[in-house]
C-alpha cells in the first residue's frame, strides 16, 4: 500500500527547509520529506528499495537514490537548523534544568565496507591513580573505606525507577581539577572494592542522590541508539562506499527521530518520558488514516455529483438507438 501525500502535518513542518534544496525541478525537497516519512511508516528493512514502495509510483528508485547521492545538499546543517527549531518546540522541565548528554567515541575503522563505523569507546573514567592535593590517591580511597562509612540512599532513573546504592561522599581536591566532589557507590554494602564506582564531579552539590540522577541519565545515550536501530533503522539505508554519502544515509534516521520530537514535543509529558516505537505508532495510525478519511471524502464527493445530477446531466439518455449505433 502506497501512500499518496505527504501528511500535510509534516508537509507544514518541513516547509522551512526548502531553501537547503536547489534543484530545478524541486524534486530533492520533495523526496526528502518523502524519505523522512517512509522511515517512520516502514516495518523491517529500510533500504532505499524498500522505502521507494511506500511512495508514490511517480517516485522511482533511481530518483530517491540520486538525492541522496548529491553533493550540493549539506546534511549537517539542515539537521542544526532542524533540531534547534525542535529544541525551542520542547516544553520546558518542571525543574528548569537542561541536561545535554553526549557520549563521544574514539574508533578506528573496522571494515571497507563502512568508513564511518568505529571499533573501540573512550569511556570518560578517572584514573584511580589520580593523587588528592595531600598525596594520597583515589584507589586508596576506594580500597581502605571500610563499609561501616557508607550509607544507603535512594536514587531515580529518568524514567522514575528507583536504585538504591550505598555510598560515600566527601569533597577533595584533586590535581589539575580543583576542588571536586568524590563519591563512591556500590550496589551492595558487602561488595568489595573492585565493585565500587568512583564517580567525581565538579557539580556544585554535595547530596549523593543528585549526582547518582545526573550520572544515570548517561543510559538515555544507549536508549537513544537502541531506538536508532530497533526504531528507525539506522544504517541500513545503502549507498556507496563514500564517506560524504555515507553520512547522509546515517542522518537522515536522526533527521527522522527529530521529526516525531518536533511533532509530538509539546503533547509529551515530561515527567512521564516518551519511546520512539509508541510515538512512531502514533505517526503511523494518524497518518494511514488522514490517507483514508482523504479518500472517504474524495468518494462522498463523487457520490453527491452523481446523485444531484451532476454526472448524469452529462450522459446522453440510454435508449435502444443509442445502443444499436454504438
Amino acid at each position: 500500500m502506497r501512500l499518496r501525500r505527504i501528511p500535510q502535518r509534516v508537509s507544514n513542518c518541513l516547509s522551512l527547509f526548502s531553501s537547503h534544496f536547489s534543484c530545478p525541478q524541486g524534486q530533492h525537497f520533495r523526496v526528502w520529506c518523502w524519505l523522512l516519512v517512509t522511515l517512520l511508516l516502514v516495518d523491517g528493512s529500510a533500504r532505499l528499495k524498500h522505502l521507494t514502495r511506500l511512495m508514490p509510483a511517480s517516485l522511482r528508485y533511481w530518483t530517491v537514490r540520486r538525492m541522496v547521492n548529491a553533493e550540493y545538499w549539506d546534511a549537517s546543517a539542515i539537521f542544526d537548523e532542524l533540531v534547534v527549531a525542535t529544541f525551542f518546540s520542547l516544553p520546558s522541565p518542571a525543574d528548569g534544568a537542561i541536561y545535554l548528554i553526549g557520549d563521544k567515541t574514539i574508533k578506528q575503522k573496522r571494515g571497507k565496507k563502512q568508513p564511518l563505523v568505529h571499533k573501540t569507546r573512550l569511556y570518560f573514567a578517572l584514573a584511580r591513580t589520580r593523587k588528592l592535593a595531600d598525596g594520597t590517591h583515589l584507589r586508596d580511597l576506594a580500597g581502605h573505606l571500610p563499609k561501616s562509612r557508607y550509607r544507603r540512599i535512594a536514587s531515580y532513573t529518568p524514567e522514575k525507577r528507583r536504585r538504591d546504592y550505598w555510598v560515600f561522599v566527601r569533597r577533595a581536591n584533586v590535581k589539575t581539577l580543583g576542588d571536586v566532589t568524590i563519591l563512591l557507590s556500590k550496589r551492595r554494602r558487602n561488595d568489595g572494592p573492585k565493585h565500587v564506582k568512583l564517580i567525581v564531579t565538579n557539580l556544585d552539590t554535595k547530596r549523593a542522590s543528585e549526582i547518582l540522577n545526573a550520572y544515570a541519565r548517561r543510559w538515555a545515550v544507549e536508549v537513544t541508539f537502541k531506538e536508532l536501530k530497533s526504531g528507525l533503522h539506522w544504517g541500513q539505508m545503502q549507498v556507496t562506499k563514500e564517506k560524504e554519502r555515507v553520512k547522509r544515509a546515517m542522518i537522515l534516521p536522526v533527521m527522522a527521530y527529530v521529526l516525531l520530537l518536533r511533532l509530538y514535543g509539546k503533547e509529551v509529558n515530561p515527567d512521564e518520558g516518551f519511546t520512539i516505537f509508541r510515538l512512531k505508532r502514533r505517526f503511523c495510525e494518524e497518518t494511514w488514516q488522514e490517507q483514508l478519511d482523504r479518500s472517504e471524502a474524495k468518494w462522498r464527493k463523487k457520490t453527491r455529483s452523481i446523485k444531484g445530477g451532476g454526472v448524469a446531466a452529462t450522459l446522453p439518455p440510454v435508449t435502444f438507438q443509442n445502443l444499436a449505433t454504438a
